[in-house]
């Protein structure tokens, strides 16, 4: 498996590009906004991944180092195929995207064609995970089920889940939550 290939551009349309490397053209889908950084008859470093389903095998290629790890990190989650990541990554740029995993911000996320309440959460936890070491434990899954359920927006709660101690006992954890989402 190759993780970049170095090559001459030699033809971009609308989503792909052809790089050609030792006399021979390889084909990549590409993200619409890293276009511009493809000129015809210039030397590139491309990133690769590879996307296999039994149904499909495609390559893609990033200019971005950082684009293509959130890629290949979203490809691994299961209700996230291609085209919800391409999606994901044409709309946040990389920052944005991981400030929203960050504060777990399930509306920037559910507002993607295809993504519903179930694989927003999915994303956020486990990237949360991947880039900040976060992990939802049971009595904070818990928490964050009981307090979406009274209102509480998804943003406010992951903020406050991530400063509460798992040592407390759940009904101590409920208090502090609500005082700290009150004073936000």
């Amino acid at each position: 498996m190759r993780n970049y290939i170095i090559g001459t551009v030699k033809i971009v349309q609308y989503n792909q590009v052809t790089i050609e490397v030792n006399s021979y053209g390889e084909n990549f889908f590409i993200l619409e906004k890293e276009r511009p950084f493809l000129i015809i008859n210039t030397e590139i470093k491309l990133y690769t991944a590879t996307y296999k389903t039994e149904f499909e095998d495609l390559e893609f290629g990033f200019v971005n180092y950082e684009i293509y790890g959130l890629f290949k990190n979203l490809i691994k989650i299961k209700t996230v195929g291609y085209k919800t990541a391409l999606q994901l990554l044409e709309t946040y740029e990389v920052l944005d995207l991981l400030d929203i995993i960050q504060n777990g911000d399930l509306d920037k996320i559910m507002i993607i064609k295809g993504i519903g309440n179930f694989t927003a959460k999915l994303i956020i936890e486990i990237l949360q995970k991947q880039y900040f070491n976060f992990k939802l434990t049971n009595k904070k899954e818990k928490l964050l089920v009981s307090l979406q359920k009274l209102g509480f927006k998804s943003k406010e709660i992951y903020q406050v889940l991530r400063k509460l101690d798992d040592s407390l006992t759940f009904e101590k954890m409920v208090e502090k939550a609500v005082l700290n989402i009150g004073q936000q």
